[in-house]
């Protein structure tokens, strides 16, 4: 079960941070990319990771 996690864990951080890279390039001032930063570090890294 602790295996099953930790995959979709990552599997989640992965995805954001290759979305990450792809706001950072197209939408350098955008408010969307300070709120997909924002969900990426809080919501995943302290939600998605501990469930």
């Amino acid at each position: 079960m602790s295996s099953r996690r930790s995959f979709w864990c990552w599997f989640d951080r992965l995805t954001f941070y290759y979305i990450d890279i792809l706001y950072h390039r197209f939408f350098h001032y955008s408010i969307a990319n300070l709120w997909l930063f924002t969900r990426h570090y809080l919501f995943l890294n302290f939600g998605a990771c501990f469930l």
